[in-house]
């Protein structure tokens, strides 16, 4: 029988995702710039600033919205949204918006604020963030899922305007604003976004994950895995019922305790490994936590990027290493002081080109999960032995204890 995605363990993601689809398609796409520049030109103070800064040029209001606009769109989904995903992870808050240390790491890193400027100084790009955050209608569905302190999705389309304004429509030769954001995007964004943070997730499916080896590796832990993301749906710090998805903080608290966030695998790669697996949301704030979790299959793709974030080593190299598994050899590793420690291969770094296939790389890494969750720390690291059923009914039990 011919294998085929609608067959796979991915199935799911035809009838869960926003696109309909197993890819994020030209469709969905198109329809996530439109609510989010919906949401920022409907904002009075936003559309209201265009309009001006249109007149003050001598342009035609109307017309030069819909420039801006159709300047976004040729970048949105190759610099807006890779931008705003990879530096709404660097700091400690939260992933699906932008903070003020993020903003200024971006800014910073792709040159924007100029001291010798009449209206792009730092202090002026601290004050567009605080402006592009206040909204309107404090009643709204943008005022109510929208904290005051970072930016959403739309308020980042709209600071990257004003931006892009205050440094190019005030110098000596100012551009209207749409030709201020091209180049602002072309000059600046462009430039400062590292390879890791424009990559596509169609081409990791594309290339790397959906193949019939894979999805083989897969569903044949299916069971534990479907046990091990319930269990680790965790009731919220502020009380109540857990949610029925994955959230990124769930997945963190998995991997820490699993021992697989360290030196060689960061806490930041592991929150981009949980973001970059995600279907494009449409509308991110109609329900915040569809917009912010992963669904099992997801969960799925979450570990093949994981799998290919790691330098795992051959059966050879654990024996040579003296080592009897994977768990064993992890530990080993990380106690080697002085000695000699196998360097990182080229092909687990973020952008490295891979040179061993994901199938097998998972399946190293379910190993190693599996034998983590059930790692006796009173007996030596060395052929502790373990049975999946075993590993099944411990995670069902935690996951029954932590309520429905």
């Amino acid at each position: 029988e011919v294998w085929t995605l609608p067959k796979s363990i991915f199935a799911p993601r035809q009838r869960e995702s926003d696109a309909r689809d197993f890819y994020d398609t030209p469709a969905v796409m198109k329809k996530q710039l439109n609510m989010d520049w919906q949401r920022a030109i409907k904002q009075d103070r936003f559309s209201q600033f265009v309009s001006r800064e249109s007149k003050r040029l001598k342009v035609e209001g109307e017309k030069e919205t819909d420039a801006i606009r159709e300047c976004i769109e040729m970048y949105y989904h190759s610099c807006f949204m890779p931008g705003f995903t990879y530096y709404g992870a660097m700091g400690t808050g939260g992933e699906f918006s932008m903070q003020l240390n993020e903003f200024t790491a971006l800014i910073d890193e792709a040159g924007i604020p100029d001291p010798a400027s009449d209206k792009c100084k730092r202090s002026d790009c601290d004050t567009l963030f605080i402006t592009a955050n206040v909204e309107d209608d404090k009643n709204s569905i943008e005022g109510k899922n929208n904290d005051d302190n970072s930016l959403t999705r739309f308020e980042f389309v709209e600071v990257l305007v004003r931006l892009a304004v205050a440094k190019y429509g005030y110098c000596s030769d100012p551009l209207k604003p749409s030709d201020a954001m091209r180049k602002l995007i072309t000059d600046h964004l462009e430039v400062a976004l590292p390879p890791e943070a424009k990559m596509q997730a169609n081409k990791f499916r594309q290339e790397r994950l959906y193949f019939e080896e894979v999805d083989a590796v897969l569903k044949g832990d299916q069971a534990l895995l479907k046990a091990l993301y319930s269990r680790y749906r965790l009731p919220p710090s502020s009380g109540g019922r857990r949610h029925k998805v994955l959230l990124v903080s769930d997945f963190i608290q998995m991997m820490l305790d699993m021992n697989l966030i360290d030196d060689e695998f960061t806490l930041r790669e592991a929150k981009l490994c949980f973001l970059q697996s995600q279907m494009a949301v449409v509308d991110d704030m109609k329900d915040p936590i569809r917009n912010e979790c992963v669904t099992f299959t997801d969960f799925l793709e979450v570990l093949g990027h994981v799998a290919d974030l790691q330098s795992f080593p051959t059966a050879e190299e654990i024996q040579a290493m003296g080592c009897t598994d994977i768990l064993d050899y992890t530990f080993r590793l990380r106690t080697l002081e002085g000695e000699y420690v196998p360097p990182r291969r080229p092909s687990s770094e973020m952008m490295g080109i891979k040179t061993r296939p994901l199938a097998w790389k998972i399946g190293v890494l379910l190993e190693l999960m599996w034998r983590m969750l059930m790692y006796n720390p009173d007996k030596p690291t060395a052929g502790q032995e373990f049975s999946k059923s075993d590993l099944l009914k411990k995670l069902k039990k935690k996951d029954a204890d932590l309520g429905p």
